[in-house]
């Protein structure tokens, strides 16, 4: 995606609507600096202090986002300032957003600059991370999801060759940066540590199964999802560390946002084991995540086989909702390895002082460790039977 040309106009006509995600008046510094950024990529606009209110929205734990609203520019907008490090490839994430939005699947993309990009805002409001476990919402969730798998980004935003590497390549990346840090910042980085989560790692790599591929989101807590009560309909946002995955890695990572690490700030006044999916519940999402992708696509959802009778679609839902159940499982330890080890490498340069990176790390290794080997035992057994 080209970055916005000097000449480009304030934009108008987008849909208005209002972002209740939890936030706090912006500083002087940081209204100065989110004017300019408008006034750069929107010079024919007026943005002064005087017109323009800008609000810094809560959650974000990678990136800086604020909410702007002119008295003379229209629609709100939505400032997202990234975050440092090399962890990204910010100029595919712009043109892959930008596709998203063309197909429908994202907010749209107003203007790109050099450390980050201007958002429209979609319609809806972010969901608490209880909410996940109302079954309307879920059902929503699980359709919405469904439909972003079948999603297939050009080869200039996301090249297929990648397809069956690009999480394990952030896996490797991630390994590489927290073995940079030694000591710091935590305790945890030090005395063999990096050498006991890359054998787990390995051990993960190795289990986990990597035949069936789509694109996901790969980062879907809460906060990234929008519930617009007028359409019934659940939009995500936040598709910086989209790429090609498992299918089940996207359920299961979504399975361990259920239990609200993330949105406690890395903190959990109780077990968070308690909120994690119960077997029911995860069946529930799981059917009717495949009865949708049924109804989108003409393959199965899982071996990508041609459908042929009703009775073959029933029998291949059966079979995709029992294999994915027993995979999302298996996949949620890999998602806590992934998690933990980016809150140690944010924890060295954070960009909020409002999340408990070491502690979120901490809690996601415990919990990994705990339940390793009741979530790989099934999928070891269901690979035994194949």
């Amino acid at each position: 995606m080209s970055q916005t040309s000097g000449n480009a106009s304030a934009p108008n006509g987008q849909r208005d609507s209002t972002v209740v995600a939890p936030s706090s008046e912006a500083t002087p510094a940081e209204r100065r600096e989110v004017l300019s950024v408008l006034q750069r990529v929107f010079p024919n606009g007026s943005w002064t202090l005087a017109s323009c209110a800008v609000t810094r929205l809560q959650g974000g734990v990678t990136n800086r986002m604020f909410l702007c609203v002119c008295d003379t520019a229209g629609p709100a907008m939505l400032v997202r300032i990234f975050g440092s490090g090399d962890l990204f490839n910010r100029l595919r994430e712009n043109s892959l957003f930008a596709e998203l939005a063309s197909a429908g699947l994202g907010a749209p993309l107003l203007a790109v600059f050099s450390r980050g990009r201007v958002e429209g805002i979609l319609p809806g409001t972010p969901l608490d991370y209880r909410a996940l476990h109302e079954k309307h919402i879920y059902s929503l969730v699980a359709s919405a999801l469904a439909e972003l798998h079948c999603f297939k980004p050009s080869e200039h935003s996301l090249p297929r060759k990648e397809a069956t590497v690009s999480q394990w390549q952030f896996c490797e990346k991630l390994l590489s940066k927290a073995q940079e840090l030694r000591c710091v910042p935590s305790e945890e980085l030090c005395n063999g540590i990096p050498v006991r989560l890359n054998a787990e790692l390995r051990s993960l790599l190795t289990i986990l199964p990597v035949d069936d591929i789509v694109f996901c989101h790969n980062d879907l807590l809460g906060a990234n999802m929008l519930y617009d009560p007028e359409t019934d309909k659940i939009r995500f946002v936040d598709f910086e560390y989209a790429g090609y995955a498992p299918r089940a890695y996207d359920l299961g990572n979504h399975f361990n946002e259920w239990m609200g690490l993330t949105e406690n700030c890395g903190l959990s006044a109780a077990d968070p084991l308690s909120r994690y999916p119960t077997p029911a519940e995860q069946r529930s999402f799981v059917e009717t995540y495949v009865a949708t992708w049924a109804s989108l696509s003409s393959t199965n959802c899982r071996t990508g086989s041609q459908r042929k009778t009703v009775e073959g679609v029933q029998a291949e839902t059966r079979l995709c909702t029992d294999r994915l159940v027993i995979e999302a499982n298996a996949f949620s330890l890999l998602s806590h390895w992934i998690w933990s080890v980016w809150a140690f490498v944010m924890a060295s340069d954070p960009p909020t002082d409002a999340f408990d990176y070491i502690h979120f790390a901490r809690e996601r290794l415990r919990i990994m460790r705990e339940h390793w080997k009741e979530r790989l035992e099934p999928l070891q057994h269901l690979f035994g039977a194949s």
